[in-house]
């Protein structure tokens, strides 16, 4: 395939499977155990002369790849540590000279996939290497870890004997090449934590991706500053809306990314919420799992997994070849996906007796049951749906178990003349109306912002000569509570506190303070600024910076602005006072 053929499938592809295995799987703690407990490398390495997975089998673990729906699989070629987990000649350090094993894993997994019919993909740790005297600079001084690079500091002090440049040109390029040629057509290759890497040096690796073999995507975490084929997303990280470009979440499911003894793992449910959002907002979801030192995927883990596949086996139409939603609001009960001719709406929330969907323009045909195809009463008006649900959750639980155990249906709406859905924001099914920052016009006034809006979060704004704007409509007369919405987690898990914001709605004024009086969920503030009354119709809204009291890393980061309608009751209450 092309590398534009490959791109397309794996947009459509949505699911993989990201395997963290290596030495570090021995110490049960994890993949950065080396660095963690500050290990010499020549000691590490000594764990190599007891590493023999022979539990491990790639037929069984691609398979187990299929079952649980995932598309391609990613494994960890070589991470951070710097033992090579493949034949290579660049260096004795690796699986099949170095351990009691003997074999390559990656060419055993490479034909399995084939037999299954999955693509593989590779992880390479291109930067930081905590075996190689060369490989990443030295933590910058007065930064400390958080900001640091990660080096191996503790063996290797000297910061002006180490070369980067050497280090890619006679161990990464070589490497690369070899992962590259010895395993057949290769769907990705993974890099990561590209820090200290300049944009040559990353232009110089990509080049020798696509000159080794063209059709293979390259991943952000390349480096900072070049164009690549798609992103990869901070660890754990969803954007908080859909981008226009290809992306990816990578998530682990339990407290570590390489196998940890006695690790809890996420439940079958709670990874069918995560599909669910990643697909609603257009990205792919890449699901991690470490298999321990005999090379099995735990048993808790391969039992959520395969629950999971189940419930694509009966839903993945919602997943699949899916786009994002294209509503400006996220409804109450869930999430939404689309085709050329149907909307999918999963149910992650409590519907009640009907569902409520707003800002669909086409004419739908009919509303089922995805599974058990149950037609499902609508009444349409506008583009206003309402769907009738009660009939959803009525099952009997034994029932319920067996047909959906994941306790999340999903409802194809079918528009056989295709989806249209309305322009603009406007509110959602509970009458809220949300201003995301991505659907903000950004206005820099100073001549010296690099003001933006990235991954739904605005970055880099340090002056408050600059503001966003929106134009929205409601569709009737309400009141609202004015809140904006602010990323809480700040910058590398920093939240900064003290920032001043004026809301203007129309010819209305509400000022707001970000303090740590809001309450925190997952994340996110909601600081209410003041309270509004607003008729049905179009309207404008303008948030300014009044104060920034520390100029972060990344500057404000601003989710958008939330217009939480009243309850009726709240505003009969108001009218009668």
């Amino acid at each position: 395939m092309s590398r534009k053929e490959n791109l397309e499938w794996w947009k459509e592809a949505k699911l993989g499977l990201f395997v963290h295995w290596g030495l570090y799987s021995l110490c049960g703690s994890g993949e950065w155990v080396m660095y963690t407990r500050r290990i010499p490398a020549a000691q590490y390495r000594k764990l190599a002369d007891s590493f023999n997975p022979e539990q491990f089998d790639a037929d069984e673990l691609a398979h187990f790849a299929k079952m649980a729906g995932m598309k391609y699989i990613v494994i960890t070629a070589k991470h951070h540590d710097g033992f090579s987990m493949f034949r290579t000649k660049v260096s004795d350090y690796n699986i099949v000279d170095a351990t009691p094993f003997g074999r390559d894993p990656m060419e055993e997994l490479a034909d399995a996939c084939r037999r299954e019919g999955l693509k593989l993909g590779f992880y390479y740790s291109h930067v930081r290497e905590w075996n190689h005297p060369l490989a990443q600079s030295f933590e910058k001084k007065g930064r400390g870890d958080l900001y640091g690079n990660y080096g191996n500091f503790w063996d290797y002090p000297n910061e002006n004997g180490k070369n980067l440049q050497e280090y890619i040109d006679k161990f990464d390029i070589p490497q690369i090449r070899e992962l590259l040629t010895q395993y057949g057509d290769i769907l990705t290759i993974w890099f990561d934590t590209p820090s200290q890497i300049a944009p040559w040096q990353g232009e110089q690796i990509k080049k020798a991706v696509y000159e080794t073999q063209d059709g293979c995507l390259v991943n952000s975490r390349l480096s900072e500053e070049i164009p690549t084929d798609y992103m990869t997303m901070a660890d754990d990280a969803i954007p908080a809306s859909g981008m226009e470009i290809p992306w990816e979440t990578p998530m682990t499911t339990h407290n570590g990314w390489g196998f940890v003894e006695g690790a809890e793992y996420a439940s079958a449910q709670s990874i069918v919420l995560k599909i669910a959002e990643v697909a609603a907002k257009g990205g792919n979801l890449l699901l991690n799992v470490g298999p321990d030192s005999g090379g099995r995927v735990p048993e808790q883990a391969k039992e959520a997994f395969l629950k999971v596949g189940r419930w694509l086996e009966r839903n993945g139409e919602a997943v699949y070849g899916t786009s994002a939603s294209g509503l400006p609001y996220t409804p109450g009960w869930g999430q939404v996906t689309r085709k050329r001719d149907a909307l999918y709406l999963i149910l992650t929330g409590r519907a009640g007796e009907k569902l409520v969907l707003t800002g669909l323009e086409s004419s739908v045909e009919s509303c089922q049951v995805l599974g058990t195809q149950e037609a499902l009463g609508f009444y349409q008006t506008g583009d206003r749906l309402e769907i009738r649900t009660e009939g959803i959750y009525g099952l009997p639980v034994e029932e319920k178990v067996r047909e959906n155990e994941c306790g999340i249906p999903v409802i194809r709406v079918l528009c056989p003349e295709g989806i249209r859905m309305k322009e603009g924001l406007y509110a959602g099914e509970d009458g809220c109306v949300e201003l995301a920052a991505a659907a903000a016009q950004v206005h820099k006034e100073d001549p010296y912002s690099h003001m933006e809006v990235k991954n739904g979060i605005t970055e880099l704004w340090f002056s408050q000569q600059d503001f966003l704007t929106w134009e929205f409509e409601t569709d009737e007369d309400a009141a609202y509570r004015i809140q904006i919405v602010w990323d809480a987690k700040g910058f590398w898990g920093i939240e900064d506190l003290g920032h001043e914001f004026r809301i203007t709605v129309d010819e209305g004024e509400y000022d707001c303070r970000v303090s740590g009086e809001s309450e925190e969920i997952k994340g996110i503030r909601r600081i209410l600024a003041g309270e509004t009354r607003l008729p049905a119709g179009k309207h404008t809204a303008k948030l300014t910076a009044r104060k920034i009291v520390m100029k972060q890393l990344m500057g404000l980061r601003v989710r958008g602005i939330l217009l939480e309608r009243k309850q009726q009751e709240e505003q009969d209450d108001k009218r009668i006072g």
